[in-house]
């Protein structure tokens, strides 16, 4: 059934071909505005799609071996210019077309563990390599290794231990760092491997923990630099002194 009104067409498309009885909606509608509605008769947009399906989808199918199935993007007045494009490797890309780079890239996934590319919870937490469905405990949790270039943390997470340097800073003595090792089998104020194995470790923690054991020890370097020196002096002086006797 075809309708005309200023010019605009209805074309009740499935009834004609596929049904014995009229459907409540029209197969696709193109307003007097250009504005194209599949499955609805008021679209509101360039393009409505409107279908009581499960999961309705638009699909664009590439049938050939080269190319690649593609949906592209336009924003005249930013300049914006994307694709949504498939890949050689059965995956997607979103590619920035103005500057010819991928943006992103996610490849099919080649084993059966069920773990996902990326995920997003619903409070913008986001898992790489996950297998849950459900809310993340970290900002970002990544299932494998990490590979980069630097790694900044903010200032606000550490506690620089230059308090170590400080004239009122108790350094533990070495006869009391020895105790603790002998009792608990690890340094103070750092966790011991059950305690790893239990909860990992903050990263950014465990360097600012280093630096501060760095630190401890160069003070008993410099004690013990500071005692050598004085018993050289000794020494000196001894042998200066043994030498004169020897000489009366």
């Amino acid at each position: 059934m075809n309708k005309v009104h200023g010019f605009y067409l209805s074309l009740m498309a499935y009834t004609c071909l596929f049904s014995s009885s009229l459907l409540a909606q029209d197969a696709m509608f193109i307003d007097a505005e250009g504005r194209v509605g599949i499955g609805t008769g008021t679209p509101d947009q360039p393009l409505v799609i409107e279908r009581d399906l499960v999961e309705p989808t638009v699909v664009v199918r590439n049938p050939g071996n080269i190319g690649g199935a593609t949906f592209r993007m336009q924003d005249d007045a930013s300049g914006a210019d994307f694709k949504f494009k498939s890949t050689g490797k059965a995956g997607f890309k979103i590619r920035d077309q103005r500057y010819g780079r991928d943006v992103i890239t996610v490849n099919a996934q080649t084993d059966a563990s069920g773990r996902k590319a990326m995920y997003i919870d619903a409070a913008g937490n986001v898992g790489i390599g996950t297998d849950t469905d459900s809310a993340l405990a970290e900002a970002l949790v990544v299932v494998g290794s990490i590979q980069a270039d630097n790694i900044v943390t903010s200032p606000e997470s550490l506690r620089w231990p230059d308090y170590v340097f400080n004239d009122d800073y108790a350094l533990p003595t070495l006869p009391e760092v020895e105790a603790f090792v002998e009792e608990h089998h690890h340094l103070p104020g750092v966790p011991s491997a059950n305690e790893v194995a239990a909860n990992g470790i903050a990263v950014n923690e465990m360097i600012a923990l280093h630096l501060e054991k760095i630190e401890q020890l160069t003070l008993y370097l410099i004690a013990l630099e500071k005692e050598n020196a004085l018993l050289r002096s000794r020494d000196q002086e001894l042998h200066r002194r043994l030498e004169a006797l020897e000489q009366q």
